[in-house]
């Protein structure tokens, strides 16, 4: 069904290169970032990435359920995602690897913009054509 939850993903693994049905998606060297969206009514977060060289391959990454969302992205061209992990929440000077059963990811781009969210669960897509 053109989707893969990541979820589970081991803690600290490396995200950025995913096998996705029968090919590898490399989220640093093949796509971008181009935009950002909340759906309030959903409670999700979608990233939506685009293929650096073939603009008709798009993905997009889906948290759902979130809590404690942090953005700090800079007004910059460069939306290269640097890295992006399943790790530890921290609460309170505590740190869980499940928290509210949730799970915490963390990405961070090219000239220091980082997203850091906990979410129930996590989903690589492909979008569907514009």
């Amino acid at each position: 069904m053109n989707t893969k939850d990541i979820t589970n993903s081991e803690l600290f693994d490396n995200l950025l290169d995913i096998k996705f049905e029968d090919y590898y998606l490399d989220f640093h060297n093949d796509f971008n970032l181009i935009s950002i969206k909340y759906l309030i009514m959903d409670n999700c977060l979608e990233l939506n990435l685009i293929n650096i060289i073939n603009s008709n391959n798009k993905i997009n990454i889906v948290f759902e359920e979130i809590q404690d969302v942090k953005i700090n992205i800079l007004n910059d061209n460069d939306l290269t995602i640097n890295n992006f992990y399943r790790g530890k929440y921290e609460n309170d000077g505590n740190l869980f690897e499940d928290y509210l059963n949730k799970k915490c990811f963390y990405i961070e781009f090219e000239n220091d913009g980082e997203i850091i969210l906990l979410a129930s669960k996590v989903l690589i897509k492909k979008a569907n054509k514009d």
